[in-house]
Parts: structure tokens; C-alpha cells; sequence
């Protein structure tokens, strides 16, 4: 094909487009900032914190630190380009999952290169919702990467070696860890059992291979335990899962709602990929089976595995596409439509150089972090308030705003919750819901908690209620954001 401009990047520069827009959007991710100010907390100290520094509410209490590594890549990038470097970051993670991605892909599809491409752009599509600043991205990397890795052992190629040192890695990174060992595991389970089936092709593997396989499991159990929580972060990830109180407040670990548009074109996704497993010409491999089945299953139970199962099946269903759609069948007689192609050409590479243009176009300026805050989604003008008044103390806010205080307001402000949801979800976090909604307790927890001052949104319930004692004053109110504080310190809620 030589040098000319294919369909395949033009979709190369559509996903690099989608990256810049994606990633240079106002900052809207309320988890974001907490991340940060732990990272820069790890940073300075030197240190990670095995108990709770950033609250009033669970000041001292035991926290689990689980992703400190990351916390402070993004710390550092915030350090070296403020958001410029944020966003580099993030551009950087996302080539290299995508990469990697790709070149999965074009195994499972016999090099189809626009297959894959397209198969590329479908998992941007469902994946684009997660590419924010925060740690899972290493989530995203790492698993790709596995599957990578697996897939080659799988065809002879061996580097099975580089996988306990990333789990090194990965374990402080984020507290995904565990699907390592998974991935490792399912194409081990595949290849144990022989299954005479007509429709399946069981790949058993050799003494040696089985191993060779074992052995990096073990070491990549063992690698787990390098972090500064030892053992106990084994059980991070079940504590986690295990917790109804978790499982049912937060968005991400909901199952999905098919009546959302999104949802509904991911089901459609799912389904076609199905048929085709099911209705292909091509004999089932047993690790394929395993994979879409347990990471399917998986995002049925939290949006948050969505990513997981995309990645994960996305090669499978390119495998079943490739038999339907062979390698450069769109060229087979190219030599009749040559004039025909060189349009096509033409107009590949008009819509590459398009996208590649428009994407520098978009690109964000070079301005502060703070001028990359959605002003709509967090309270910007509050906080500045709080900070030019000197408003200090214990503060007791709205959940989804707790980072951001902290980012920008710690250490002189403390607060009652934030987005660390395992720390908060035993006592505070219900008792936040309790206020939140103004339950018969709100009183008796306003005084329990005795705050210096209260933000929350404008116009909720527990506004109103506030605005309507005389023992609060409103002190600060805009379009988002109101602050109170007690009239006389020590009479919350009376």
C-alpha cells in the first residue's frame, strides 16, 4: 500500500482528536482533587500516610494510602506544567493504552489494520468517559498490557518475565491490582483441561508452559505485597466490593441503567459482539470464552468495569470479525478503481490532516489549573470567599466538594467528608446522608459534628432549612454554592 494515507489513520487522528478534547475540558472531576493534594501531601512529607490527615471527622483513623504512586505522578506533572503537564500526562497514558491496544488487536485480527483501527475506535467510545485525571488510567495501561502480554505467550512469544515487575508497579498505582493475577489465571484455567467439543478450539498447554505460567502467578502474588501496606492490601479490594453501603451510593460502582443512551449503545455493542461469537465461522477458543464471559459479567455489576470489559473483548470480537471482513479485502482489485482510490486517498489524508489541525486547534491554553475549573460543578467562588475571609476551621460540606476544599484550602481548612468513600463509609458518610436529606437526626448530628462553617449547594433542602434558623447566617451564596456559619458558636442546629 506504500505510503498512502488509509482509513486507519484517519481513525488514528479522530482518537488523538478525541484525546485533546476529552482531556482539555474544564476540570469537572470532583475525586481529581483530593488525589492531588494527597499526592502533593506524599510529596513534601516524604511520606505515606497510614492514617487519616485531611479530615475533622476521621482525623487519626487508619486509611489506606492504595494509590500513592499515582497520586504522585500526578502531583509531579501538576509540579513540572501545572495543567499543561496534567494534560500530557494523561495524553501520554492514553497513547500507550492505545497502543498497546492496537497492537492486541491486530493479533486477534490477522494484522487486519482498518479492522482493528475500528475496533480502536469503538473502545475509545465507551472508554472516553473514564479518561479523567485520576489514577485508573494506570488501571487502563496496565490491564491492556497484560492482555498484551498473555496474548503473545499464547502465540510462543514470551515475555511473561516483565509481568510480576509491573504488578510492582501496579499495586501502588491503583487498587485494581488484583485483575493482574486474574488475567494471568484465566489463560491458565484455559489451557488445563482438555474439552473435545466441535466448536471449540481447546489449546492445552505444554508441563513446561503450565510451569512457566504458575510461576509467574506466584510471583505475581508475591510482588503484591511490595507497598507500603504489606499484606493488607490484599484485602483492600474485597473490603471494597464487600461493602453494600459503597456498592449502592456511588455512581461508579452502580450497575448500568439500560434506559441511558449510553447504556443503551453499549448494550447494542455487547449484542453484536455475542452474535457474532455465536453465529462466526470460527471455532471458540476456551480463553475467549472466559474472558468475555467474567469481564462481562463484571461490568454488570459496576459501570466502572465497562472499561474492563471493552478492552478485554474487543480482541475477541475482532478474532470473529476478521473470518467476515479478510485482511485488505477492500483492496482486492484496486488495480480497476485506480482513480477512484486516488480520491480516496486524497481524501483520507485531507480528513487526517483535519483531524490532526482541529486537535491543535482545541489544544488548551497555557493558563493555571485553577482556570481549568468547572465553575458550575464546584464551588470556585465559595471557596475563594472562604479563603479571603479566612474562614478556617471544620468544615462541613457537600460530599462531591470535599477534594476541592481540601486542594485548596488544606491545611487550614478540615473537612467532614470527601471522595475517600472507604474511610467515610462505616459512620460518616450515612451520617452526611442523614443531614444531606434532613432527616429527624439533622439537628442532633449538626451539633455532634459542631462545624465552622457549612457550604453545600444553592437550593437543596438542607439551604432552606439552614436559612430558616436563627442560629445560622448565611454569609456567602451564588449560583452554585452557600455558605453558612453559626451565629452563636456552639447553639448548631438547636
Amino acid at each position: 500500500m506504500g505510503k498512502r494515507v488509509e482509513l486507519q489513520h484517519v481513525i488514528f487522528a479522530v482518537i488523538f482528536l478525541l484525546f485533546v478534547m476529552v482531556n482539555g475540558q474544564p476540570v469537572s472531576d470532583t475525586d481529581f482533587w483530593w488525589h492531588l493534594k494527597a499526592g502533593e501531601y506524599i510529596w513534601q512529607t516524604k511520606t505515606v500516610p497510614h492514617a487519616d490527615v485531611f479530615s475533622y471527622t476521621m482525623s487519626d483513623k487508619p486509611w489506606t494510602a492504595h494509590e500513592w504512586l499515582a497520586e504522585v505522578i500526578y502531583y509531579l506533572a501538576y509540579s513540572l506544567g501545572n495543567f499543561r503537564g496534567l494534560f500530557v500526562l494523561n495524553l501520554l497514558l492514553l497513547a500507550l493504552t492505545y497502543y498497546f491496544y492496537y497492537q492486541l488487536l491486530q493479533l486477534r485480527t490477522g494484522k487486519n489494520s482498518i479492522l482493528s483501527a475500528l475496533l480502536m475506535l469503538a473502545g475509545a467510545f465507551f472508554t472516553y468517559f473514564f479518561w479523567g485525571f485520576r489514577p485508573h488510567m494506570f488501571l487502563h495501561l496496565l490491564f491492556v498490557i497484560f492482555f498484551y502480554v498473555m496474548e503473545c505467550f499464547y502465540r510462543n512469544r514470551d515475555y511473561l518475565w516483565i509481568l510480576p515487575l509491573l504488578m510492582i508497579a501496579w499495586v501502588n498505582l491503583h487498587g485494581s491490582f488484583i485483575m493482574g493475577p486474574v488475567i494471568i489465571g484465566l489463560y491458565l484455567i484455559s489451557g488445563i483441561f482438555a474439552i473435545q467439543l466441535p466448536t471449540l478450539v481447546n489449546r492445552l498447554w505444554t508441563p513446561a508452559q503450565k510451569r512457566k505460567l504458575l510461576a509467574v502467578l506466584l510471583m505475581s502474588f508475591l510482588a503484591t505485597l511490595i507497598n507500603p501496606n504489606s499484606y493488607h492490601m490484599l484485602f483492600y479490594p474485597l473490603q471494597t466490593v464487600n461493602s453494600d453501603f459503597i456498592v449502592n451510593q456511588i455512581n461508579e460502582w452502580a450497575s448500568p441503567d439500560f434506559h441511558e443512551p449510553y447504556f443503551m449503545v453499549y448494550l447494542g455493542y455487547v449484542l453484536a459482539g455475542f452474535a457474532l461469537m455465536g453465529l462466526g465461522k470460527r471455532k471458540h477458543r476456551a480463553v475467549d470464552l472466559l474472558l468475555v464471559g467474567t469481564f462481562f459479567l463484571m461490568s454488570l455489576y459496576a459501570v466502572r468495569h465497562i472499561a474492563l470489559f471493552v478492552y478485554g473483548a474487543g480482541p475477541v470480537f475482532g478474532y470473529y470479525l476478521a473470518a467476515l471482513l479478510p485482511k485488505n479485502s477492500l483492496y482486492k482489485h484496486e488495480h480497476i478503481f485506480n482513480g477512484v482510490l486516488t480520491v480516496k486517498h486524497f481524501i483520507n489524508g485531507a480528513l487526517t490532516v483535519g483531524a490532526l489541525t482541529t486537535a491543535f486547534l482545541v489544544w488548551p491554553p497555557e493558563v493555571p489549573l485553577e482556570k481549568h475549573v468547572e465553575a458550575q460543578v464546584l464551588p470556585v467562588g465559595a471557596v475563594n470567599y472562604m479563603k479571603q475571609h479566612r474562614l478556617y476551621g471544620k468544615v462541613l460540606n457537600d460530599y462531591n466538594w470535599g477534594g476541592y476544599i481540601l486542594w485548596t484550602l488544606y491545611p487550614d481548612v478540615r473537612v467532614m467528608i470527601d471522595g475517600r468513600t472507604d474511610l467515610y463509609a462505616a459512620k460518616v458518610f450515612p451520617d452526611y446522608l442523614k443531614i444531606a436529606n434532613l432527616l429527624p437526626q439533622t439537628p442532633q448530628l449538626l451539633q455532634k459534628y459542631y462545624p465552622d462553617a457549612i457550604i453545600i449547594r444553592e437550593g437543596t433542602s438542607l439551604d432552606a432549612y439552614l436559612s430558616n434558623y436563627r442560629h445560622w447566617q448565611k454569609v456567602y451564596a451564588d449560583e452554585t454554592a452557600v455558605i453558612y456559619t453559626p451565629v452563636v458558636k456552639g447553639r448548631h442546629g438547636t
